[in-house]
């Protein structure tokens, strides 16, 4: 059930996005409120069902869905540049060693925070990949969810 309900966002942004190209690009909406609070929901239940799922794998097979999820609509966002300092280490976005980020606006009030960092532990070397999804609530930015997943170069 859970993957339909991933194909039916898929398909509710393509359809929310066909043909109003100059209009998306005039208003800074990408998504349709319906379609963000859906993924505000599911976003939300993949990052509360990665907290309790058993077994060895990092990230949580249901956090890698989420972020597959959110780069998805990130894809589609526009970069916010210009964020105080305050800002930018609110949605850690904030420029540190190691790590590489950017903040995305997908619709009014909906960012999505991108954010690579590259580690190295017992386990070896590997870039961890996060996505937050934040809403803007009564004035708040508040993080509703996120998804990660862990690359290795393959050289």
């Amino acid at each position: 059930m859970p993957a339909a309900v991933v194909v039916l966002l898929v398909v509710l942004l393509c359809l929310s996005m066909q043909g109003s190209e100059p209009a998306l690009a005039k208003t800074k909406a990408f998504i349709i409120p319906e379609v963000l609070a859906q993924l505000e929901k599911e976003v939300t239940r993949l990052d509360e069902q990665a907290e309790s799922e058993p077994g060895p794998n990092f990230p949580r097979p249901s956090a890698q869905v989420a972020y597959h999820l959110l780069a998805g609509f990130a894809a589609r966002g526009l970069v916010v540049n210009g964020l105080p300092e305050a800002d930018a280490i609110f949605f850690q976005v904030d420029q540190r060693g190691g790590t590489t980020s950017r903040l995305l606006s997908i619709a009014p009030g909906a960012r999505i925070a991108m954010i690579s960092t590259w580690m190295q532990d017992k386990a070896g070397s590997y870039d961890l990949k996060t996505a937050i999804l934040y809403l803007l609530r009564d004035g708040k930015w508040l993080p509703k969810g996120k998804g990660s997943i862990a690359t290795v170069d393959q050289d």
